[in-house]
C-alpha cells in the first residue's frame, strides 16, 4: 500500500458550532484534530474528535464536520492509495502518541509547500517532474504514508456519539439507505424515525448541514453512481431505483450532479 498523491491539504481554524456542509468525492479524507473538539458525521457515525485524534475514510462516503470548540483546529488532507481495497468501507481511527504528532507536524510543513494556502488545493506526488526534480512537497508523501500505515495497523476503535440528535440522524440515514427506491417524503422518514419534523430536520441541520430531500437525493444518486460503475445501463439504474422512466432519472441526475447519466458514463 502507498500513497500515491495528495490532492488537497488544508488546516482549519474554526468556532464552536461552525459546520460544513455534508458532501462526498472519489479521494481519502484524513483529518488530525489539533487543538478543540471536532464532530465527524461519516454516512451514519457521528465520531466525537479530541486532539491527537486520527481518522480517514475511502472515497465516495457522505461526510461533514462540526466544530464543538472555539479555537478548533484540525488539518484536512484528500490523498489516493495504491491499494484501496484493504479498507473499503471502513473507517479507520487512532489516537496519535507524541511520536506521531511529531510526523503530523513534519507533514505540514512539507504538504504546504505543494498546496494553496487559500483553498487547500494540492499538486503533490510521489514521482518527479519532467526535469527529474522531486515536486513541491514530495517528502509528505512518505509522512503522510508512514501514518496511515500506522493507524491501519494498530486502529482504535470509533467512539461513536449516542446524542439523541445523533441517533435520530442514524434512525433516519438508515431508513433512506433502505428505501432508496421509494422517494421517501420528509413526515414519511420522520415517522420511520418515530420523531416530528422538527426534530429531525434539527438533526440534519447538525450532523449533516444541509437539508433532508437534499441529503436523500444525494445518497440515492450515489447508489445510482455505483450501480452505472458497476455495468447496469441506464434503464436498468433508474427502475433499481423506482424511477418511472429513464428520462425521469436521467433528468434527476443531471439535476443533482450537473450532468447526464451518459456523460457522467463517459467521464
Amino acid at each position: 500500500m502507498r500513497v500515491t498523491y495528495i490532492s488537497f491539504y488544508y488546516l482549519f481554524n474554526v468556532n464552536r458550532d461552525h459546520i460544513f456542509e455534508g458532501h462526498n468525492h472519489n479521494n481519502f479524507e484524513a483529518n488530525v484534530v489539533l487543538s478543540g473538539e471536532l464532530e465527524v458525521t461519516i454516512q451514519n457515525n457521528v465520531i466525537k474528535l479530541t486532539k491527537g485524534d486520527m481518522i480517514f475514510w475511502p472515497a465516495d462516503m457522505t461526510h461533514n464536520n462540526r466544530a464543538l470548540e472555539d479555537g478548533t483546529r484540525f488539518i484536512a488532507v484528500h490523498f489516493g492509495l495504491s491499494n484501496n481495497t484493504f479498507i473499503k468501507n471502513n473507517i479507520v481511527f487512532r489516537h496519535l502518541g507524541q511520536d506521531e504528532l511529531a510526523t503530523v507536524k513534519l507533514f505540514m510543513n512539507e504538504a504546504q509547500k505543494g498546496s494553496s494556502p487559500k483553498n487547500g488545493l494540492a499538486d503533490i506526488a510521489a514521482k518527479q517532474d519532467e526535469a527529474g526534480k522531486p515536486k513541491d512537497g514530495a517528502a509528505a508523501i512518505p509522512l503522510l504514508e508512514s501514518l496511515i500505515l500506522l493507524s491501519v495497523e494498530n486502529s482504535h476503535n470509533l467512539q461513536l456519539s449516542e446524542d439523541f440528535s445523533a441517533q435520530v440522524f442514524r434512525r433516519a440515514f438508515n431508513a433512506m439507505n433502505s428505501n432508496l427506491s421509494s422517494e421517501l417524503t420528509v413526515p414519511e422518514i420522520a415517522k420511520l424515525c418515530g420523531v416530528c419534523q422538527t426534530t429531525l430536520k434539527k438533526a440534519f441541520s447538525r450532523h449533516a448541514g444541509k437539508g433532508i430531500k437534499k441529503y436523500y437525493n444525494e445518497l440515492r444518486i450515489e447508489a445510482a453512481k455505483n450501480m452505472l460503475e458497476s455495468g447496469k445501463n441506464i434503464t436498468e439504474t433508474a427502475f433499481s431505483l423506482g424511477f418511472s422512466s429513464s428520462s425521469y432519472f436521467s433528468q434527476f441526475f443531471k439535476n443533482n450532479t450537473g450532468e447526464n447519466p451518459k456523460v457522467y458514463l463517459k467521464r
